[in-house]
């Protein structure tokens, strides 16, 4: 029986008694004993508000709890961790397995390196950010934070507690404000500084693949005339409109940027055999068609030169630039002498 005693100054406690019958040669008799189970009580209500706090994290916190078992590997997931990536409560088992298999491939190791950094002491805590596969194919940024909290007797550690958290917001909000800063804000192609983030990848991924790199160096005609005599917005009209052939005429795979003022350049990886000729025919194709149906009170023209880099040159992008700069350069002079 659980009851309330009172001691000698009037207080109250409470109290436990056990009754245990008994026969004997008298009789039957009872042997009753009282426990003081103040300590008892306190320490069971300090379990149930403790189990309560965690309860109201995991239901109440926008993050995914885990609660990792590393020597059974068995995991709990809570129930916010499901939600995150579209699962009911009962969709996904407490396996490590479950989170393995959904982390995005190119992310896995670098993962496993952080993790296995903080079970080695190297990191006071857990911190990752990689993708998982939601339950629609869709995979979701995640913020991945953890901490070891106890040891077996040989300081090995048995358990580790960490949260989810989906940053997918963020990333996307970095990647805007990444490309924002690699493209020119008049003809929303690459600018010059995602011309060469964008064509060293270009460069190499030529090398790897045996074909051939033709950088297309073109530098607009009249465009100071046309400032000086139209005003600069018929200027700044002129070189969209060139943007926008240079859009029509090559590929959406290929790197097309202003370099700045009246220079553009585009980064084509073609294969061996290509012949850069028909390129530029094409180009004047596009801007015959367009000078004699724009109704611009200017001509749109360009000069262009092109330069070809093998995949086994060891030659860099500037100087590959450098090489279709000087064929432009030749092209104009050329003009300029026959006219």
């Amino acid at each position: 029986l659980e009851l309330h005693g009172r001691r000698k100054d009037g207080s109250e406690f409470p109290a436990e008694m056990r009754l245990s019958p008994q026969e004997s040669e008298d009789g039957m008799r009872v042997i009753s004993t009282v426990r003081d189970i103040s300590e008892r009580q306190r320490a069971v209500q300090a379990l149930r508000d403790s189990e309560q706090r965690w309860q109201f994290a995991l239901e109440g916190a926008r993050d995914g709890v885990w609660d990792w078992n590393l020597a059974t590997n068995e995991v709990f997931f809570s129930r916010q961790w499901k939600q995150m990536l579209g699962y009911q409560e009962h969709e996904i088992a407490g396996r490590l397995e479950e989170w393995d298999k959904r982390v995005h491939a190119e992310d896995k190791a670098r993962t496993y390196a952080d993790i296995e950094r903080h079970l080695k002491g190297e990191t006071p805590y857990y911190q990752n950010e990689h993708r998982v596969l939601c339950k629609d194919g869709s995979y979701k940024w995640i913020l991945a934070r953890g901490m070891i909290v106890s040891r077996d007797p040989g300081g090995k550690p048995t358990r580790m507690i960490g949260t989810h958290n989906d940053i997918t917001g963020r990333k996307q909000a970095e990647e805007t404000i990444r490309e924002l800063s690699l493209v020119d804000d008049l003809t929303g192609l690459r600018n010059r500084r995602g011309f060469f983030v964008l064509g060293e990848s270009q460069l190499s991924l030529a090398r790897r693949l045996g074909r051939t790199v033709v950088p297309y160096f073109a530098d607009v005609d009249g465009l100071k005339q046309i400032n000086d005599e139209l005003g600069h917005a018929q200027g700044d009209r002129l070189l969209a409109d060139v943007a926008d052939i240079l859009r029509a005429v090559f590929r959406e795979t290929d790197v097309i940027a202003r370099l700045g003022g009246d220079e553009f350049v585009v980064l084509a990886l073609e294969a061996p055999d290509i012949d850069t000729t028909a390129s530029l025919v094409r180009l004047d194709e596009h801007l015959n068609q367009f000078n004699s149906s724009a109704r611009r009170p200017y001509r749109v023209g360009v000069s262009v030169g092109v330069a070809q880099h093998g995949a086994e040159s060891a030659e860099s992008l500037a100087e590959l630039l450098g090489r279709a700069d000087a064929g432009m350069y030749q092209v104009k002079q050329q003009r300029r002498a026959t006219r």
